[in-house]
C-alpha cells in the first residue's frame, strides 16, 4: 500500500466522490503493480483500475483539475506522484496560459504551506516536484513568466528543503534545457537558446552561484551539510559551461574550490569536476592560455594527494588530460605566428611544468587512472618524429620548450608498467583492450625511433635480476610483451635481418631472456601462467636467436614437455603449449632433426584418444590431464616431425631415412588401429543408443586423430612402405562405415571425408582407387543433405586430382550420386513469402533446398571442366541424359539464384563446346546422335530460358552479379551460332525472339549483330534484357 506521509490537515471531503473513487483506483493500481500474471484476482483489480485512472486522464474537462486536487489533498506520495504524471504529460501536450498559471500557483502555495512534508518525503517525489515545476518554466520563462526563478528563491528562507529543491529544479532545467541536441535547427531549440539567453541577461544566474557560494562556505560537517555541498557542486558543475566565466573565475570561487579539493576529502572529487568544466569551456587560444595562468593550475594539481585515492587520481587526471591537450593546441597554434612569441613560450612552458604529474599519472597501478590520461600520451607521441628531425628538434635547447621525443622514454616506461597483469579483478576483455591502445602507441614509436626504443629495452634488461623469478611476475610477463612486440615496429625485411645479426644489442636482449628462463625452468622453478604465455609466443617470435644458438634447444624442449609447459597446473598453458609446439618445430626447420628422438619418446604416452569413461577417470586423478583438442596438436606435431624427417647418417644407422619415417608411422598409428578395430567389434555387437552414440563419437576421434597425425604428409613415397600403411588406414574406414548404425552418425561420416581429404595427397589415384571406393560410394548414397557440402568438396577434389583415372568410379556412381542428391533434397515450397517491401523472404527448407542445389551443380561443373561430362553419355547412362540436363535447365530457368545460375549456363555452354566439336579438347568419338540430340536441347531448352531470364524478379541487369550470369549466356548464344550456323540465327529470330515480344526489325538488328565475330555479345545481350526489363515493368 502506498505510504501515507500526506499533511495531517488535507483530507479528501466525503461528497468528492469521484476524487475519492480516482485516490482508490490509483492506490489500488500502485498496489498490485507487482503482482504475478498467476493471480487471476489480483491481475483483474490490477486491470480495473489502471482502465480507470485513464478514463480520467482521458477526460479533457476535469484531468487536469482532478489531478491538482488529489496533489493537494492525497496523503499517499504514490498517488502525488502519480497526479505529478498527469500533469507533467498535461504540460507536453499542450496547455492554456489560464491553466498553467492556476498550476504553477497551487503547486506554489502546497510547497509555501508543507515545507515540512516536502523536507519528508521521497526522492522520486521530490524530482517529479521539480520536472514539473521546471516544465512550466520551459512553456512560460520569460514571456508569460518572468519572475519564474524569482518565485523559488523566494522560497528559500524556509528551509533547508527549498535550498535543495531549487538545486534540483536548476538541475532539471539543465537536462530539460541545456543539455538538448543543439546540432538540429527547430521551434523547441529555438525556444531553449532564448530560455537559456533570457537567464544569463537576467539576475537568476548570478543569485544561483550566490547560492552555490553560501551553502559551500557554511554548510557543516553534518549528514545534511554534506547533502546540500554535494547538490551544489553537482548542480555548479552543471551551470559552469555556458555561463559567463566571471562568476566562477574569480576571487570567491577559485580559492574556495582548491581549498575544498584540498581539506574536505568527501567533496574534493565533485570540486575537481568543477575545475574541469572551466577548463573544458570554449574560448580562443590566447583566452585559454590566460585562464591557464591566472589559475596557476599546474603548480596547485602538482601538490594534491592523489596517492591517497584512486578515485580523486582518475579526477585530476582527466583535468589534466584537458589541460595537457588545450596546450598541445595553444603550442600548434602559437608556433608559426610571430606576434605570438611570448604565448607560444609561456604554452611551452606550462605544458613542460604539468608533464612530471603526465607521467606520473600515466604509470598509476590503477589502470582507470591511467586511461583517464591516454589521450594526452598518445598525442605526444603522435607528435614524436623520425630520426631525421633530430636536428630541428635540437635547436630548441630552451630547457622550457617541449620536445616531443624527449619524452619517449616515459612513455615507453608508462607502457611497461600499464601493460602488466596485475589486477586480478579487472574485466579481462577491458584490460586487453587498453593493452591494444597502449601497444598501438609503442609500436608507432618504434616505426619512427628503433634506436630510442631499443635503448629504453636495454635499459630495462639491465635492471633485471640476475634470477627472473625474484621479479613480479606481471613485471616480467610485460617486459617480455615489449621485446615480443618490438619487431611488429620494424617493418622492413633488411631492418629485421640486421635486428637479429648474432651479436647485435636486440639478439643480446633474446639471450638474456632465454638464458634466464631456461636456467631456472632447468632448476624446477615454475613460472606464472602469463609469463610462460608470453614467452612461447616470443620463443617462436624470435627462432632466429635458436638457429644462432641451437643449444638452447634441448632446455626449451625440456621445458615445453615439463612443469611449465605440458605438465603445468593450469589447463589454459598446456593448451597453448600443444600449439605453440607445431609453431616452433615448423619455424626451426632443420634444427629439429637431431631432437626427433627426443620429441617423439615424450609425445608417446600422449598420443593417447580416450573413451568418455577414460576421460572422466584420468580427470579425477591427473591434474595436468590434457584435452582431446590439446592432444590433436600433439599428433599434429609428431606427423610434422615425421614428415619433415631428412637423411642423417649418424641418426638413422643402417636403415634409410623412409625406412626410420616408416617404423615411426606405425608406431604411432598401429595403437590406434587396435582402438578403431576394437570400437568397431564393440560397435558391431550393438547395445543401448546412449552406448552407440559413445562409440560412434570414439570413432570419430580416433579418425580425426589419424587425420591430424597425416596432415605434414605429403607426396607419393613420403615414407617407406607407404602404401600398405595406409591402405590400413582405408581398409579401416571401409570396416567403419560397414556397420550400419555407425555409418548413420555424421559426426564419424564428418571425420571419414576429413581423412580422405589427407589421403588424396598422399596416395596416386590406382591406390586410393584401389581401397577407398566402398568407402566413397557409402558416403555418396548415404549422405543426408548437410553432408552434401563436405562430400561434394571432397569429390571435386578427387577430380581435380586423378581426371580420367577417376573417370570409370564417376561413370558408375555420379548419377547415381545426383539422384540421391535430387531425392534428400527438400521439395521447393509452392507459398512464397515476402516483406512488406515485396521482396522474397526464403525460410529453412528453402534455404537448404538452394544449397544442396548450389553444391550439386557445382559437382557438375567439375565433371565437364575435368573433361569427364563423357560420363553422361556410357551404356549405362545415356539413358538418364534427359533427366541431368532437365536438372541443368531447372538451375538455369527456375531457381532464384545468381550464383546457380551462371554455374548451369556455364555447364550449358561448356558441355556445348565439347560435344559439338568446337574446343581444342573436343573427341571425335561423340556419336552424330548425341550431336544432334544437344543441338536440339541448346536451340529448344536452354535458347529460350536465356531470354525470359529478363523477367526473373531476382535478375537485374545493371546489377555486377547479374551481369556475370549474362557472360555465360552469351557464350551459350555464341556456342549455339558457331556450332549450328545460320539454322540457329534463324531459329533464333522467327521463332524465341517474337515469342519475347521483340518486333522484327529489332530481332533483326540482333541477329545480324549477334553473327558478326567482333560484337561483343554480352552488352548485345544487356541491352536487350534491359529492353524486356522495361517492357515488363511498363505491362
Amino acid at each position: 500500500m502506498a505510504t501515507e506521509t500526506g499533511p495531517s490537515a488535507t483530507v479528501l471531503q466525503e461528497n468528492d466522490t469521484h476524487l475519492a473513487e480516482y485516490e482508490s483506483a490509483i492506490v489500488c493500481a500502485f498496489h498490485y503493480s507487482g503482482a504475478t500474471m498467476n493471480d487471476e484476482a489480483a491481475q483483474t483489480n490490477k486491470q480495473q483500475a489502471e482502465a480507470y485512472c485513464l478514463q480520467q486522464k482521458a477526460n479533457p474537462n476535469t484531468n487536469w483539475q482532478y489531478a491538482l486536487r488529489l496533489f493537494q489533498l492525497s496523503r499517499y506520495e504514490h498517488v502525488k506522484f502519480y497526479t505529478l504524471q498527469v500533469i507533467q504529460e498535461l504540460i507536453t501536450q499542450g496547455l492554456s496560459d489560464d491553466i498553467a498559471i492556476q498550476i504553477r500557483s497551487v503547486i506554489l502555495l502546497f510547497i509555501k504551506q508543507n515545507a515540512q512534508y516536502v523536507e519528508q518525503s521521497a526522492t522520486y517525489l521530490k524530482n517529479k516536484i521539480a520536472v514539473v515545476w521546471t516544465l512550466l518554466i520551459k512553456r512560460d520563462y520569460p514571456e508569460r513568466w518572468p519572475n519564474a526563478f524569482c518565485d523559488w528563491m523566494e522560497l528559500l528562507p524556509l528551509g533547508d528543503c527549498m535550498v535543495e529543491m531549487y538545486f534540483r529544479i536548476l538541475i532539471a532545467i539543465y537536462e530539460e534545457v541545456v543539455d538538448v541536441d543543439t546540432s538540429k535547427a527547430s521551434k523547441a531549440t529555438a525556444h531553449n537558446m532564448k530560455i537559456k539567453d533570457a537567464m544569463r541577461e537576467g539576475s537568476c544566474i548570478a543569485e544561483a552561484f550566490d547560492v552555490f557560494y553560501k551553502v559551500l562556505t557554511s554548510s557543516d560537517e553534518s549528514e545534511r551539510g554534506h547533502q546540500l555541498s554535494v547538490a551544489a557542486l553537482e548542480t555548479l558543475k552543471c551551470f559552469i559551461g555556458w555561463v559567463d566565466i566571471k562568476l566562477i573565475v574569480n576571487d570567491r570561487y577559485i580559492p574556495l574550490l582548491f581549498q575544498i579539493i584540498r581539506e574536505r576529502s568527501h567533496l574534493r572529487c565533485l570540486a575537481i569536476n568543477c575545475i574541469f568544466e572551466i577548463i573544458d569551456k570554449g574560448m580562443d587560444h590566447e583566452k585559454k592560455l590566460a585562464l591557464l595562468r591566472h589559475l596557476n593550475i599546474c603548480e596547485i594539481l602538482q601538490a594534491l594527494p592523489i596517492h591517497e585515492d584512486d578515485t580523486f587520481a582518475e579526477e585530476v587526471a582527466e583535468v589534466v588530460n584537458a589541460i595537457g591537450l588545450e596546450l598541445a593546441e595553444c603550442i600548434n597554434a602559437f608556433r608559426t605566428r610571430d606576434e605570438c612569441k611570448e604565448s607560444f613560450l609561456a604554452s611551452n612552458a606550462l605544458f613542460c611544468q604539468i608533464l612530471p604529474l603526465v607521467w606520473q599519472l600515466f604509470s598509476s597501478e590503477n589502470q582507470q587512472v591511467s586511461e583517464e590520461v591516454f589521450e594526452l600520451v598518445n598525442a605526444i607521441g603522435s607528435l614524436i618524429q623520425n630520426d631525421t628531425a633530430d636536428a630541428a628538434e635540437a635547436d630548441q635547447i630552451q630547457s622550457n620548450i617541449f620536445q616531443p621525443s624527449k619524452q619517449i622514454k616515459h612513455i615507453l616506461y608508462g607502457i611497461y608498467r600499464q601493460t602488466r597483469w596485475d589486477n586480478v579483478d579487472a574485466d579481462a576483455a577491458e584490460v586487453e583492450e587498453y593493452r591494444r591502445s597502449l601497444y598501438r602507441i609503442y609500436v608507432n614509436i618504434i616505426r619512427k625511433r628503433a634506436f630510442d626504443v631499443l635503448s629504453f629495452l636495454m635499459e630495462l634488461a639491465d635492471q633485471l635480476p640476475a634470477q627472473f623469478s625474484q621479479m613480479d611476475p606481471n613485471d616480467l610477463e610485460s617486459f617480455i610483451f615489449m621485446i615480443y612486440r618490438f619487431r611488429e615496429g620494424v617493418g622492413v625485411a633488411s631492418d629485421i635481418q640486421a635486428l637479429e645479426e648474432r651479436n647485435g644489442t636486440f639478439m643480446g636482449i633474446i639471450l638474456r631472456i632465454h638464458a634466464g628462463i631456461l636456467g631456472e625452468a632447468s632448476l624446477g622453478i615454475t613460472y606464472h601462467p602469463s609469463v610462460l604465455m608470453t614467452y612461447y609466443d616470443f620463443a617462436v617470435r624470435y627462432t632466429r636467436c635458436l638457429h644462432h644458438q641451437p643449444e638452447l634447444i634441448p632446455s626449451l624442449l625440456s621445458m615445453m614437455f615439463g612443469l611449465n609447459g605440458l605438465e603445468n597446473q593450469h589447463g589454459h598453458v598446456r593448451s597453448r603449449v600443444c600449439y605453440m609446439f607445431i609453431r616452433l618445430v615448423r619455424s626451426i626447420g632443420n634444427l629439429i632433426i637431431p631432437h626427433i628422438s627426443t620429441i617423439l619418446q615424450a609425445l608417446y604416452p600422449r598420443l593417447v584418444v580416450a573413451t568418455n569413461p577414460e576421460v572422466s577417470a584420468i580427470k579425477t586423478s591427473d591434474s595436468t590431464f590434457l584435452t582431446y583438442d590439446d592432444r590433436l596438436y600433439l599428433f599434429e606435431l609428431a606427423g610434422h616431425v615425421i614428415a619433415g624427417l631428412h637423411y642423417n647418417s649418424d641418426a638413422t644407422s643402417d636403415l634409410n631415412v623412409l625406412q626410420v619415417k616408416y617404423q615411426y608411422t606405425k608406431t604411432i598409428l598401429e595403437p590406434l588401429f587396435m582402438a578403431l578395430s576394437d570400437a568397431t567389434q564393440l560397435a558391431e555387437r550393438g547395445g543401448s543408443r546412449s552406448d552407440m552414440e559413445d562409440v560412434a563419437a570414439y570413432i570419430s576421434r580416433l579418425l580425426n586423430a589419424i587425420a591430424y597425425f597425416l596432415k605434414a604428409f605429403k607426396g607419393k613415397e613420403c615414407i617407406s612402405e607407404q602404401e600398405q600403411i595406409l591402405k590400413q588406414v582405408l581398409l579401416a574406414i571401409n570396416k567403419v562405415l560397414e556397420i550400419p548404425i555407425i555409418n548413420q552418425q555424421t559426426m564419424v561420416r564428418s571425420k571419414v571425408i576429413f581423412l580422405l581429404h589427407r589421403l588424396v595427397s598422399i596416395l596416386d589415384g590406382k591406390q586410393f582407387l584401389a581401397h577407398a571406393s566402398e568407402t566413397l560410394k557409402r558416403l555418396m548414397l548415404h549422405c543426408e543433405s548437410q553432408e552434401v557440402v563436405e562430400i561434394v568438396q571432397l569429390l571435386n577434389q578427387l577430380i581435380i586430382k586423378f581426371k580420367k583415372e577417376f573417370k570409370s568410379f564417376m561413370e558408375l556412381y555420379a548419377i547415381q550420386f545426383m539422384q540421391h542428391l535430387w531425392s534428400v533434397m527438400p521439395t521447393e515450397d509452392a507459398i512464397v513469402t515476402r516483406t512488406d517491401n515485396g521482396s522474397v523472404v526464403k525460410n529453412s527448407h528453402q534455404l537448404e533446398r538452394e544449397q544442396t542445389l548450389k553444391y550439386l551443380y557445382l559437382f557438375m561443373l567439375h565433371l565437364v571442366l575435368h573433361e569427364l561430362d563423357d560420363i553422361f553419355l556410357s551404356c549405362s547412362n545415356r539413358s538418364h541424359l534427359e533427366a541431368i540436363f532437365t536438372i541443368v535447365l531447372e538451375g538455369c530457368s527456375y531457381t532464384t539464384d545468381l550464383q546457380i545460375n551462371r554455374t548451369c549456363y556455364t555447364i550449358a555452354h561448356q558441355v556445348g563446346s565439347r560435344w559439338l566439336g568446337l574446343s581444342e579438347c573436343s573427341s571425335d568419338s561423340f556419336p552424330a546422335e548425341v550431336k544432334a540430340w544437344y543441338s536440339q536441347w541448346l536451340a529448344e531448352k536452354f535458347t529460350p530460358s536465356v531470354f525470359s531470364f529478363a523477367q526473373k524478379e531476382h535478375f537485374n541487369p545493371e546489377d555486377a552479379q547479374s551481369m556475370l550470369v549474362v557472360k555465360e549466356m552469351a557464350l551459350l548464344l555464341q556456342c549455339g551460332v558457331q556450332a549450328l550456323g545460320n539454322e540457329f540465327v534463324l531459329f533464333l529470330r522467327n521463332h524465341i525472339l517474337p515469342s519475347m515480344n521483340i518486333t522484327p526489325e529489332q530481332a533483326d538488328a540482333f541477329c545480324t549483330q549477334l553473327s558478326m565475330e567482333r560484337t561483343n555479345k554480352v552488352m548485345l545481350l544487356k541491352d536487350v534484357f534491359v529492353h524486356l526489363k522495361r517492357q515488363q515493368e511498363s505491362s
